[in-house]
C-alpha cells in the first residue's frame, strides 16, 4: 500500500487528472477492503482475497504506466 500511494502521489505530480487519481484510489481501497474481508472471515474464502490482490496490483500496475505515459507525453512535446 504505501508503494501505491507513492505511485499515486507521482502520477499527481506529473500532472495526471483528478478524475483518473480518484478512480486509482476507490479501486486501492475496494482491493484492501475486499482482502481484509476475505482475511477475516473463519472459512476464508480465497475469492475475495484474490479478488483485493489483483485490485492492489492493478493500481500499482496503472500508476506506474500513468507516470510513464505523462513522462513520455512530455518530453515528445
Amino acid at each position: 500500500v504505501p508503494l501505491a500511494l507513492l505511485l499515486m502521489f507521482l502520477a499527481e505530480y506529473s500532472g495526471l487528472a483528478p478524475l483518473y487519481l480518484h478512480i486509482l484510489g476507490i479501486a486501492l481501497l475496494l482491493g484492501r477492503l475486499s482482502h481484509a474481508w476475505g482475511v477475516q472471515q473463519l472459512k476464508e474464502p480465497l475469492k475475495f482475497r484474490v479478488f483485493g490482490m489483483v485490485l492492489t496490483f492493478c493500481v500499482l500496475l496503472l500508476s506506474a504506466l500513468a507516470i510513464l505515459l505523462l513522462y513520455v507525453s512530455k518530453t515528445l512535446l
